[in-house]
């Protein structure tokens, strides 16, 4: 969005009532970008009543958090796969319990009160029994799913090791397909969890910094939509919370796949997202199987990648790896393949619960 179009909304939203409201069901920004471009003009945007509860009210932290939530205690945090939407006086809460004596990690994810992430009232909730034989450990934080561990019993654990040299300006594009199901509060399914986890694992094996890579990270549906830009996060832990808080809509099945194209062609990598034109551009894209590919209005055939797209991608980017998320024959990846930039950037997993077998492989291709 340039300068012109956002005075245009911003002027839009002066002389038009927007009622948004702030529950969970209806708070979000109309514009995630353009909150970000009107906050770097005007620092005092959420002072402004009008843009900061009609415009921007999630920009603002106006909005009810939205948190992982169990009502009893998991061992493996990837069956904890519900969401609820908090009071506007509560925060994300992440209870984790430690046993003395066989040494095995249990999990509560919920809502909690300011005063209970304050430790007011928290030695009340354990008995003195329960205290002596395990570890508890409460933390609190303040962005949409942040109350994720970063650990997983599910995942093989090992030591985080950087690669020494990687200096690269990396997209990630993951598809955020449509998951309905009857186990949870939201449309937040199963997947999340580990996309969530898995891109963590990826990015503490990565150095992160202004001298080492960036990470931008978009979501691709019916359209492509930045979450955040190269410079937004500069920090290796400033990576694994954005990504905590990743804002999954899960709204739509079909995959906008010249949208995706248009996007790497054209927006993903410039001066205002913070490219470095010295330093090797790297897209990763993540298809689900679910999805289908979109179809013309016209002629109802799926709009694929023809040679000019295909070359117009490899210019922006010599660095172009697919990683297929389910069968190897969908119909998603069967179009969007031929973007990758040979037969060995196309990396295939049954399901979300095995990326981190390709952790390694993708951090090769992604460096190397």
């Amino acid at each position: 969005m340039d300068w012109m179009n956002l005075v245009w909304t911003y002027s839009l939203l002066c002389v038009v009532p927007v009622v948004l409201g702030v529950d969970g069901d209806t708070c979000r920004d109309i514009d995630a970008q353009a909150c970000v471009l009107m906050a770097q003009r005007n620092p005092a945007i959420c002072q402004d009543q009008v843009l900061s509860q009609t415009a921007c009210p999630k920009f603002c932290k106006l909005c009810p958090l939205e948190c992982y939530h169990c009502d009893v205690s998991v061992r493996d945090y990837m069956t904890c796969n519900m969401t609820t939407t908090c009071d506007s006086n509560q925060q994300c809460m992440l209870q984790k319990m430690h046993s003395s004596q066989d040494g095995h990690d249990e999990y509560v994810m919920g809502c909690a009160s300011l005063q209970l992430c304050d430790g007011v009232g928290l030695s009340l909730t354990f008995g003195r029994r329960e205290l002596q034989e395990r570890n508890v450990a409460v933390t609190c934080c303040n962005t949409d799913r942040c109350n994720l561990p970063t650990e997983s019993s599910t995942m093989p654990t090992t030591t985080t090791k950087h690669i020494p040299s990687c200096v690269r300006d990396i997209i990630f594009i993951v598809e955020d397909a449509s998951e309905k199901n009857d186990h949870t509060h939201t449309n937040v399914g199963y997947s999340t969890p580990y996309m969530v986890a898995f891109l963590k694992e990826l990015v503490s094996s990565l150095p992160i910094g202004p001298s080492d890579s960036l990470v931008e990270l978009s979501l691709a549906d019916s359209d492509v939509h930045s979450i955040w830009s190269l410079t937004d996060h500069t920090t290796n832990d400033s990576l694994l919370t954005a990504i905590n808080g990743i804002p999954f809509r899960h709204q739509k099945d079909n995959l906008d796949i010249r949208g995706i194209v248009n996007y790497v062609s054209r927006d993903a990598f410039n001066i205002r997202s913070g490219d470095r034109q010295s330093v090797p551009n790297t897209v990763v894209i993540f298809v689900d199987h679910r999805a289908r590919p979109s179809k013309s209005a016209t002629t109802g055939q799926i709009i694929g990648v023809d040679y000019a797209s295909q070359h117009n991608v490899h210019q922006a980017s010599g660095n172009v790896i697919i990683i297929n998320i389910g069968p190897p024959d969908h119909s998603d990846v069967t179009q969007i393949s031929v973007l990758a930039t040979d037969a060995s950037h196309v990396l295939t997993v049954a399901d979300y619960d095995a990326l981190s077998r390709i952790k390694e492989t993708l951090v090769n291709l992604i460096c190397n």
